[in-house]
């Protein structure tokens, strides 16, 4: 016969594995992709803002993730502007590891590709378009795993933060 010790061992596991269970059911059903865009009014004219979304010695100088980690390890391609340029970085927990790649330039919008490599693997473009008061950030992210719903929310975390660091510009 068994104890009643053991019975509440072996129910609080099956209640453990019932709940795995359900949690990557849900994981599974949600999508691969997000879409996220964000507009903020600016106070600088499209000319101004341009060179920090073309060149990359600028772009880090506002983003979000310099400030996580300023010891990060970072490359830049030689030129680091205009279509083909890219940069690496690699850094703590906070930033991880990832590749960043110029796949468009025009006079009012400037589109990268986004690898990120760790903590999760995905793939990302970014479009920041340039208007004469305000400037539009969309990022449309396909997930090399299936969806995470915090790395999701992340990414929103990311782009609100992202607009907040241009309004600065």
């Amino acid at each position: 016969m068994m104890s009643t010790a053991k019975k509440v061992a072996l129910g609080g596991l099956g209640v453990l594995v019932l709940a795995t269970g359900v949690v990557l059911g849900l994981a599974a059903s949600k999508p691969d992709t997000i879409h996220i865009e964000r507009s903020i009014v600016m106070h600088a004219t499209p000319a101004h803002v341009f060179p920090y979304a073309n060149d990359f010695t600028k772009f880090t100088t506002w983003i979000p993730w310099t400030e996580l980690d300023p010891n990060q390890r970072v490359e830049y391609s030689d030129p680091p502007i205009g279509v083909g340029a890219w940069y690496s970085w690699s850094g703590n927990d906070d930033v991880g590891k990832g590749r960043m790649e110029l796949v468009s330039v025009e006079p009012l919008a400037v589109v990268h590709r986004l690898e990120f490599i760790e903590p999760f693997a995905s793939v990302a473009t970014a479009t920041l378009s340039i208007f004469a008061g305000s400037l539009t950030f969309v990022s449309n992210n396909l997930y090399l795993l299936p969806a995470i719903t915090l790395f999701s929310l992340a990414q929103v975390l990311l782009a609100s933060t992202t607009m907040l660091a241009l309004s600065s510009l």
